[in-house]
């Protein structure tokens, strides 16, 4: 499902990622926010979106409201595993000019890799709008598959983007 730029930008800008997901064809989430602790801190997984078992989760900013430093990022992301294996983290500052998504690659009988990304959200590229898109389609050639292969199919789409912002 494509999106028109000046729409994406618009929800991207504004920070409405649920609709924005909506919009590209996900399904509207079914859980509702989940508190997390780590390491003594809380915050909130708000779901996004879903799709194939698949979760966009948005994870509140620290208490200073920033996103959280890297350490603390991988804390928050094995709370969120046990939520929903398989998924993607949006992070974003308390200002929203900034944006943070993490996520991991299982693969059966392989280590556990995690990648992130992170951009200035006032930055209009065209790379981002690729993201986007890639997550609207990415259903498509990964809905067979099983999870472990549909982890490998959304690592390989994510890499392939932080490849081409640089």
């Amino acid at each position: 499902m494509a999106i028109d730029p000046t729409r994406f930008h618009q929800l991207l800008s504004a920070f409405k990622l649920s609709q924005l997901f909506n919009e590209l064809g996900w399904d509207h989430a079914g859980l509702g926010a989940q508190p997390i602790d780590a390491e003594g801190y809380l915050f909130t997984l708000t779901p996004i979106a879903q799709k194939r078992g698949v979760a966009i989760l948005q994870c509140s900013p620290d208490n200073q409201g920033r996103i959280p430093p890297r350490p603390l990022l991988l804390k928050i992301e094995k709370e969120a595993a046990k939520l929903v294996h398989e998924h993607l983290l949006i992070f974003a500052d308390a200002a929203q000019t900034m944006q943070t998504w993490l996520w991991v690659l299982r693969v059966p009988g392989q280590p556990v890799v995690t990648r992130t990304h992170t951009w200035p959200i006032f930055v209009t590229s065209p790379n981002s709008f690729s993201c986007f898109q890639w997550v609207a389609v990415f259903r498509w050639r990964c809905w067979s598959l099983h999870l472990g292969a549909l982890g490998a199919g959304i690592d390989e789409g994510l890499l392939g983007l932080s490849r081409q912002m640089g």
